[in-house]
């Protein structure tokens, strides 16, 4: 009788696979989301067993179209992480059509991740599954964009003080959904408490200069944006609320991560700057 497989090594002579339609969907949103775990996975796909699913990810793990790191714990078991694998490459080569070898840098990228941007990276896609979720469940919502921090670098000129300046910043993300034949555009900033006020008043200007200088419109096609300022705790919401109201009471939202996973995201859980009490993201039609 085999031994008991080790969570920390592949199966040295795993069975054979057979990769299915609903294995490519998983290997493929593993790719864009960068980092999944199996909750998160099980979410995405509506697996109703949890043995199931953790059978089929070892066997995409044993046969390397999936590869998985673990986050490290003070107690209880360590949770795996999942990421692509080296025969995923080939999958997603076929399935998007871009060049293996972008495909191989992201990997070998995403294998070398910091634990603390690995954190961040799980709470932005718990973010983002819970708003994909709530966009799915709405038969009058399309969701026309994502685009994840990786990829949300933004660089632009502007003049200041007769002079051509760069600027850069990079968001958390930035996503676009129709609603009712009109367009909603947003960029997510996921806060940790770890940035102080002053440089967070600097992000903050950054936004308002980058709404001001056209390139955002040149860039993304569309006039307007809101910032939705995603933070831990509500003490924190506050304080960066009044931060954000020193500067501007214009675009931008907050609320916890807890209210964006609880509820969905669109209900009346957001605080504007400028505004007081809480407001929908969205004025849904009854």
């Amino acid at each position: 009788m085999a031994g008991r497989q080790s969570k920390w090594n592949r199966a040295k002579d795993p069975e054979q696979i057979v990769v299915q339609p609903r294995d490519k969907k998983i290997i493929s949103a593993i790719y864009d989301y960068r980092y999944l775990s199996r909750y998160q996975i099980q979410t995405l796909f509506d697996f109703n067993c949890v043995t199931k699913v953790n059978i089929r990810l070892r066997k995409l793990y044993d046969h390397h179209y999936i590869s998985r790191i673990f986050l490290p714990t003070t107690r209880g078991s360590s949770k795996a992480i999942y990421l692509l694998g080296s025969k995923g490459i080939n999958i997603i080569t076929e399935i998007l059509g871009i060049d293996p070898l972008t495909v191989k840098k992201s990997q070998r990228e995403s294998a070398q991740v910091k634990d603390l941007f690995l954190n961040h990276n799980l709470n932005l896609n718990e973010f983002r599954i819970a708003f994909t979720k709530a966009i799915q469940a709405h038969p009058d919502m399309k969701l026309e964009r994502w685009i994840n921090d990786h990829d949300c670098l933004q660089e632009y000129h502007f003049n200041y003080s007769g002079q051509k300046t760069k600027k850069t910043f990079r968001p958390d993300g930035y996503f676009r959904l129709w609603y009712k034949k009109k367009i909603y555009s947003f960029f997510i900033e996921l806060d940790q408490s770890t940035m102080s006020q002053q440089r967070f008043k600097a992000k903050v200007k950054d936004y308002l200069e980058f709404a001001r200088s056209g390139y955002y419109q040149k860039i993304f096609g569309v006039q307007y944006f809101r910032v939705l300022i995603i933070a831990p705790c509500i003490q924190r919401v506050m304080n960066l609320k009044k931060t954000v109201e020193d500067v501007t009471d214009n675009i931008f939202w907050f609320t916890t991560l807890n209210k964006v996973t609880s509820n969905g995201g669109f209900g009346s859980m957001w605080l504007r700057a400028g505004h007081d009490g809480l407001h929908p993201l969205i004025e849904i039609e009854s």
